[in-house]
């Protein structure tokens, strides 16, 4: 086990990071852009790099940079988090030839599924199970609508290589051409600001992928057991909803006239309780009047 990493992300998910080697008796180094000089995961890490700039590009994307802020901190490892570097198989080979731990899967697995057709392909050929979708990329437009006609809509158009970019969903026929020229028009951006989706330019005309969205979500509810359709669910269930509202109202209403009657009830005794502390005051300032009497008595008797 390593006894420093180096954090190469921000956020929550550093946050987490930082904490779960604490536990572990790990030390963990932040890196930071200059904007983010005051960010929490900087507070929590045990020591804190400063990468020049504001941009992400020239900051947390900046390997060089961070390969640099390893070797000053005397970090053991890297953990990029999620995102940034983590999809990259030329950084984990990078970090890997600079003598560091690379903390995530090697990278010839970040690369056989940084491809979203590839992630595909490998999925069947182990006989995992997945969604509807193409295992190939798209070639012609009518393409969407065949494979819209055969499992039905919402469908999802996915650049096969830009990560959460380049994504269209349909849920009529009319959106086909609009959603697919969408992600064409984003495609090559990618290809220009992620170096990790060099892919687009090798897969088809149309960089994209087909895949459906219905399956996945029916999926997600058998799981979870969490109804496919809320608003029918709950108009079901209003009476036991109304119910238990009816209740709730019920207990905070006598909860609130308990409280209520016995503010009342304090505040109509006051005077009571007032008249009888003055008579308490008054009896005792008798008896005290008397004991004097007394003893002034006894004064004279003995002079006498």
């Amino acid at each position: 086990m390593f006894s420093k990493v180096l954090v190469a992300n921000r956020g929550e998910i550093a946050v987490r990071i930082v904490r779960t080697c604490r536990e572990l008796g790990v030390a963990t180094v932040a890196v930071h852009s200059d904007v983010d000089a005051g960010a929490r995961h900087v507070a929590l890490a045990d020591e804190a790099v400063r990468l020049p700039g504001a941009a992400a590009a020239e900051t947390y994307l900046n390997l060089p940079a961070v390969l640099e802020a390893a070797r000053s901190a005397r970090a053991e490892a890297i953990h990029p988090g999620y995102g940034f570097f983590s999809e990259r198989g030329d950084v984990a080979e990078a970090v890997t030839a600079a003598g560091l731990v690379w903390v995530g899967p090697p990278a010839e697995a970040t690369r056989a599924v940084g491809d979203k057709v590839r992630a595909r392909q490998l999925a069947s050929s182990a006989a995992v199970s997945v969604v509807p979708g193409t295992l190939r990329p798209i070639e012609d437009p009518g393409e969407v609508h065949a494979f819209g006609e055969e499992h039905g809509y919402p469908i999802a158009i996915k650049a096969a290589g830009g990560g959460a970019k380049g994504v269209a969903v349909l849920t009529t026929i009319s959106q086909n051409k609009a959603a697919i020229n969408g992600v064409i028009a984003v495609a090559p951006d990618l290809q220009k600001v992620a170096p990790y989706a060099t892919d687009l330019q090798t897969i088809a005309p149309y960089s994209a992928q087909l895949n459906t969205i219905a399956p996945y979500s029916a999926q997600l509810t058998a799981a979870s057991k969490i109804p496919p359709n809320v608003s029918t669910y709950l108009k079901a269930h209003a009476a036991d909803v109304q119910n238990a509202a009816a209740k709730t109202a019920g207990q905070w209403k006598t909860w609130y006239w308990i409280c209520f009657g016995g503010i009342i009830f304090f505040l109509l005794s006051i005077p009571l309780l007032r008249g009888r502390w003055r008579t308490r005051d008054a009896k005792r300032d008798e008896a005290e009047h008397e004991a004097k009497v007394q003893e002034e008595l006894a004064k004279l008797q003995a002079t006498v």
